[in-house]
């Protein structure tokens, strides 16, 4: 029973606790309703907010689709306006390309229209310029071709003594030549101003052949040494006149050659194998030992002498005047000369051989000519041109390239050549002086002087407008050899004006008149 009541106990006691378990879960239970309630409230509270809010929205989203809408449709328009406007920008730049592309053609073809234009003129012009040119050639041909001959009509006045008409033909012809471009070194032209001019004194100044002369540095005065022993220094004086001294005299001396350096000492080498030197009123004699016949004097820079005998050669030292060396020749040498850096001898026969600069070596040379006797020899430093004088009156140049050309005018042996720039200046024993330009294709002389004597030297004076000639009968000559001064002195000495019928005869009717006189 107690077991019962127990059981009892027990069942209810856990009745109770079961009651109170299901209880607490109810609580619990409506506890957690009640807090879903109050959520779903809340969530109810919140979706009426939202929906509101969401109303909005959608009210603030339709009024902007309303405005994008009509943006969009603002936009379309603008589209379709600016679409427009491209379409007539593009229009108009294809209208100005065209506009462009329009002027260019007409440009282009105002430029074709232009370029024919000018090269029509540019023909037309080298028409004219040569039609021109062609009668300058035909007026210069002409008028050149006159002038010659007046220059020579003028020498055969001069000649015939006629000369007043002779001036007048050779300052025409001088006129004509300067006018038309003509040469006035041609031998027409410059022996009549020549003449005319009348530009040659002579003054005997010795007894023996003058053999060299020799212009003083800084002055102008120069010395001559003749063969009859005579050195004589000569200045020629403002009135024209000549003032000579004879500083030494002795007739047992020969001389042959002379130089003077730029302090102003004195060499005289005589034939006799003696040198004299020194300077005015302080000369002194020297024997040469074992020269034979000597007759060539070279000076140089380092203080030394070179004497050429036929048979030898010495050099000697200036300080002490005495000899340094001898160097003996197997032939007999006749003419001597120097080229830029060596010594040149030719022997009887024409053959050439070279000594340097000390005396030391003597070399055969070949020239390209058959070997004949030289009488003469020359060099230019200036370009390299090498003159041969022969016995036969030929001169022999070979150029800077080694081309050989003879030139033919003197007749008989040539003493002397010499370079003077573009001319050759050449001595012979037919009593002439020439000289010979090399600026045209044809070298033909232009006498400068005719005398009757053996030239044996010249040489030019200070201004080189002047040139001074010895002969074996010890005269001097001066000769004018500037066909400008010429020409002044030719005016300046004409009496009168051709008459209308002389110029209408010499010169030509179809050539108007002209006053020579007036005219410088």
């Amino acid at each position: 029973m107690a077991i019962a009541l127990a059981v009892a106990l027990v069942l209810s006691l856990a009745g109770t606790v079961s009651l109170g378990v299901l209880y607490h879960r109810e609580v619990e239970r409506n506890e957690k309703l009640e807090s879903q309630m109050v959520d779903l409230v809340e969530k109810e509270n919140e979706a009426a907010v939202m929906q509101s809010i969401n109303a909005q929205m959608e009210e603030i989203a339709d009024q902007e689709r309303r405005v994008s809408d009509r943006q969009r449709e603002e936009a379309i328009e603008q589209r379709k306006l600016a679409e427009e406007e491209r379409q007539n920008a593009e229009r108009q730049q294809r209208e100005a390309e065209e506009q462009r592309q329009n002027a260019i053609a007409a440009e282009q073809m105002a430029l074709d229209a232009s370029g024919v234009a000018q090269r029509q003129r540019t023909i037309a012009e080298e028409q004219r310029t040569q039609a021109e040119q062609s009668k300058r050639m035909a007026d210069t041909l002409s008028y050149t071709v006159m002038a010659r001959n007046l220059g020579s009509l003028a020498m055969t006045q001069n000649t015939t003594g006629n000369h007043q008409l002779a001036d007048l033909l050779a300052y025409a012809a001088y006129t004509f030549t300067q006018r038309y471009g003509g040469d006035i070194y041609n031998p027409a032209i410059y022996q009549a101003l020549s003449m005319t001019s009348a530009s040659m004194k002579k003054w005997n100044v010795g007894k023996g052949a003058v053999m060299k002369m020799w212009g003083l540095p800084n002055s102008k005065t120069f010395a001559t040494v003749s063969t009859y022993g005579e050195i004589t220094f000569h200045t020629k004086t403002k009135d024209g006149n000549l003032n000579t001294e004879n500083i030494f005299r002795n007739s047992q001396y020969d001389f042959r050659d002379l130089v003077i350096d730029k302090k102003g000492t004195l060499y005289a080498l005589s034939h006799t194998g003696h040198l004299v030197y020194g300077k005015r009123g302080d000369l002194r004699i020297m024997m040469i030992e074992g020269a034979q016949k000597p007759f060539r004097l070279f000076i140089h820079t380092d203080g030394e002498l070179l004497v050429v005998a036929q048979q030898s050669i010495h050099l000697l030292e200036i300080a002490t005047m005495s000899q340094v060396r001898r160097l003996p020749l197997h032939f007999t040498t006749t003419v001597a000369g120097e080229d830029d850096h060596q010594l040149l001898l030719f022997d009887k026969q024409g053959h050439a051989y070279t000594v340097d600069n000390k005396a030391t070596k003597l070399t055969p040379k070949k020239l390209p000519f058959d070997a004949q006797p030289i009488t003469s020899y020359t060099y230019s430093w200036r370009n390299g041109y090498e003159a041969f004088g022969t016995k036969e009156g030929v001169i022999i140049i070979i150029d800077d390239r080694g081309n050989v050309h003879r030139l033919i005018g003197h007749g008989s042996r040539v003493t002397r050549v010499k370079f003077d720039g573009n001319r050759l200046y050449s001595t012979s024993y037919d009593g002439t002086v020439r000289f010979w330009p090399f600026t045209q294709q044809r070298i033909e002389p232009v006498t400068v002087i005719n005398t009757n004597q053996w030239i044996v030297s010249f040489a030019f004076d200070e201004t080189m407008r002047y040139i001074w000639t010895a002969d074996q009968n010890g005269n001097l000559t001066e000769t004018l050899i500037d066909p400008y001064i010429m020409a002044e002195k030719t005016h300046d000495d004409l009496k009168r004006e051709f008459t209308p019928e002389e110029w209408d005869y010499y010169v030509g009717k179809e050539i108007p008149y002209r006053k020579l006189r007036v005219e410088n």
